[in-house]
């Protein structure tokens, strides 16, 4: 089972673990909102996998060499693990995108 680092504003507080995690915070700070720079800095320093749909965190972590997964993703992987069905991934996702989700698919059944 891969680990995950999601992208949100209570991960802005956490307090880095090491000198990497602080100096990568401290340069991400100056390019991502708080969130996406914590979380971006943990995924490096401790090889997980960037969960975010933000843009410009996806781009830089691109650049950075890090795994990258994001709401679409993470709605397929459960509809793989069993853990959802096709159809109610589906259902989220018409909703999010009926609330201004910018998805790269409008449905998952060919993604999964």
């Amino acid at each position: 089972m891969r680990e995950y680092v999601f992208d949100t504003t209570v991960l802005s507080n956490l307090a880095a673990e090491s000198v990497d995690e602080y100096r990568l915070r401290s340069e991400f700070d100056l390019l991502l909102d708080p969130g996406e720079a914590a979380c971006l800095a943990l995924a490096i320093a401790r090889g997980l996998v960037l969960a975010t749909d933000d843009l410009a965190a996806r781009r830089l972590a691109k650049c950075k060499g890090v795994d990258l997964t994001g709401t679409v993703g993470i709605l397929i992987a459960l509809v793989r693990d069993g853990k959802l069905a096709l159809e109610d991934a589906n259902t989220i996702l018409t909703a999010m995108i009926q609330r201004g989700y910018r998805a790269p698919a409008e449905r998952l059944d060919a993604l999964v």
